[in-house]
């Protein structure tokens, strides 16, 4: 029988400050079984960890591909799939601010992602797009849910195409095609789920909104705004914190900047290694 649940992310030496916050912000919802694989070997940092998570070498990783890092999650779920219902990639620099169950109580999907739109990237960094997917629709790799070994088979046999070589976004890019040109059950978590009363934001699709939040029952909230198209109907929770935006900016994981008081110090709990 498969064990319901494991989540997977990446760090190398300069982002493992950021993992040790995802996995302590991971902490403050689930215990679920969580596996870093990182190139980190001191003692006193890895001490920083939950002390549950499972690490593993990055080293062996890139060794036997050198590519790794362009085609992590699949190779990582490739691994893990056949053992777990659900198969759960998250980046590093993410904050989890709210719980994640929705990933694992719901079952009609093969597999479960995140938009990458929002204001502020595409302002900077322009707009992602092709194959006929608008930019509005096209999927961050940021967080995965996977439940289909299928699906995770064929990305991965994907990952090592000619195809992969060509694409801008790798992995991410593969993972776009499959969702938009396969035949696979999708949910698309920024969507909301209306029956279920889950109306969220899972990652980068908030963030030209996180000045908007509020803090409300320990939940981060977009409030209700008629006069926004996109967050017009209900008060929306933001579950996840995405910076992205590529190694060495300086805004990185700064959440300071960006909130009130009042939710800085909500997070610094959620970071933290304090167990209540």
């Amino acid at each position: 029988m498969k064990k319901p649940i494991l989540a997977i992310t990446t760090a190398d030496k300069n982002n493992f400050n950021y993992a040790v916050m995802m996995l302590n912000s991971l902490r403050k919802f689930h215990d679920w079984p969580a596996i870093l694989v990182t190139d980190e070997v001191d003692p006193e940092k890895l001490k920083l960890l939950p002390k549950d998570v499972e690490v593993k070498d990055l080293t062996v990783y890139i060794k036997n591909d050198p590519h790794f890092f362009y085609r992590q999650k699949p190779i990582l779920m490739e691994e893990y799939i056949k053992d777990y219902e659900v198969v759960l990639g998250l980046d590093s620099d993410q904050i989890i601010t709210g719980s994640l169950d929705y990933i694992l109580e719901t079952k009609d999907y093969d597999v479960a992602g995140v938009l990458n739109y929002n204001a502020l990237d595409a302002q900077q960094y322009g707009v992602v797009q092709g194959w006929g997917i608008n930019p509005i629709e096209y999927v961050n790799c940021g967080l995965v849910a996977v439940r289909s070994e299928k699906f995770v088979h064929e990305w991965y046999v994907w990952a090592f195409s000619p195809q992969f070589e060509r694409m801008q976004y790798k992995e991410q890019d593969g993972l776009n095609i499959k969702i938009y040109h396969g035949n696979w059950n999708c949910r698309i978590l920024d969507h909301g789920d209306e029956p279920a009363k889950m109306h969220a934001v899972w990652g980068l699709f908030g963030k030209s909104h996180w000045n908007k939040a509020i803090l409300q029952d320990d939940k981060l909230i977009i409030p209700k705004d008629e006069a926004d198209l996109i967050f017009s109907k209900y008060d929306t929770e933001i579950k996840v914190l995405h910076w992205a935006g590529g190694n060495g900016s300086p805004e990185k994981m700064q959440y300071r900047t960006r909130f009130s008081d009042d939710i800085i110090e909500r997070i610094d709990y959620l970071v933290s290694d304090t167990v209540k």
